[in-house]
């Protein structure tokens, strides 16, 4: 199903992830995140590679459940189970009918906060941490890093504060808009939603993830995919 949602006008601060979203959520992020279904795919190739035998992949924030089923065409036969876990029971929903066939899949309905990483030997979070509020993203860092062992791995992805000069991060900012306008998006339906997601997604500059991370108790961290201000980023211990 075409997104439609932000065709009429929205509050600020008024995006939530309910049935309407639901319901076009993959053809919306799909047309909305630059280089999405590459960014999906390489963390699925990462997760699936550092899966250790009889253990778990998390994804926290798992929405449809799109990259845990990537995850799982590059298992090759591990005995690994996938765990999504999303606040939202209309994703989750979503994600039920998409997994069906499968066992090797558990769906909760938790946030990250929440979220008991048992056996955990990946963590994936896409575009979930800037949702989260601020001050409880450094907590939920240190609960990945404690849950995963020696060798353990961290994938996610974030829409980035740039940190560059007010002109040229308003370049950036047009440059986004103009992938929206050429992915089908209306002038009209970008300013809705930006106004929807004002103070409801909030971003982190590079500097700070790295930051973040080494205190949270990962060994090291890196950049795996960048366009403008969208990266896919990996920790591990």
């Amino acid at each position: 199903m075409q997104d439609e949602v932000f065709l009429k006008s929205t509050a600020k601060g008024g995006f939530r992830f309910n049935k309407e979203v639901a319901d076009v959520f993959d053809d919306m992020i799909s047309r909305s995140v630059p280089m999405y279904p590459e960014i999906t795919r390489l963390c699925a190739r990462f997760a699936a590679s550092a899966a250790l035998e009889g253990t778990r992949v998390y994804d926290l924030g798992c929405s449809t459940a799109s990259t845990l089923l990537e995850v799982n065409k590059y298992l090759k036969g591990k005995d690994v189970g996938l765990v999504g876990c999303d606040p939202s029971e209309d994703m989750l929903a979503k994600a039920k009918d998409k997994v069906a066939a499968y066992k090797n899949f558990t769906l909760k309905q938790e946030n990250a906060q929440e979220a008991d990483l048992e056996n955990a030997s990946v963590v994936i979070m896409n575009f979930t941490l800037q949702f989260i509020p601020r001050a409880e993203r450094p907590m939920i860092l240190k609960k990945i890093a404690q849950a995963l062992p020696v060798g353990g791995v961290f994938v996610f992805s974030e829409k980035i504060a740039t940190d560059l000069p007010e002109k040229l991060d308003g370049l950036v900012l047009d440059l986004y808009d103009e992938y929206k306008q050429f992915n089908g998006y209306a002038d009209s339906e970008i300013a809705n939603k930006r106004k929807a997601l004002e103070n409801v997604l909030i971003p982190d500059s590079h500097a700070w993830h790295q930051r973040a991370l080494a205190e949270a108790g990962f060994a090291g961290s890196a950049i795996i995919a960048n366009w403008l201000n969208f990266s896919c980023m990996m920790a591990w211990k």
